[in-house]
């Protein structure tokens, strides 16, 4: 079976609620992939993710430690990504990405070709209103892909 491709995939990034943040609390965003194609195909690994500004700044999406099993996604089926995350300011205040409309998401599939650029993406809260990207480290991290 084929790998899935930035062409058949659609992808979409969640901000999810949850109780108010305190200092040291991950917030939690779910990046979604649906496979929009007509045939099915493997999300084999950890997507590549990405928040930046422009051509500026970038904080990268590390995998977990957990190894991610093989999906396989039929046509309108999809798998999820929880990125864990602070959107809490360090003691002196800085925050390494802070609450910018500026700042994008951009992500791969496993495996995409050399050639291939990826998806930007803005993030959405749970009812769809666009909120802005706020990371106040230099990482994020990624769970392990599970089929929705």
């Amino acid at each position: 079976m084929a790998n899935c491709t930035s062409k058949q995939l659609r992808w979409t990034l969640v901000h999810l609620e949850h109780a108010p943040m305190t200092p040291g609390d991950p917030a939690v965003a779910r990046l979604t992939a649906q496979n929009g194609g007509g045939t099915a195909c493997a999300f084999d690994g950890y997507p590549r993710f990405r928040v930046h500004v422009g051509k500026g700044p970038e904080v990268v999406a590390v995998g977990g430690r957990t190894a991610p099993s093989r999906l396989v996604l039929a046509p309108g089926h999809s798998a999820v990504v929880d990125l864990h995350y602070s959107e809490v300011p360090d003691t002196s205040g800085i925050c390494y990405f802070p609450s910018d409309d500026l700042a994008r998401g951009q992500v791969l599939p496993p495996h995409a070709a050399p050639h291939e650029i990826g998806t930007g993406l803005r993030m959405t809260d749970t009812h769809g209103k666009r909120v802005a990207i706020a990371v106040c480290e230099n990482h994020l991290w990624m769970s392990a892909p599970v089929l929705k």
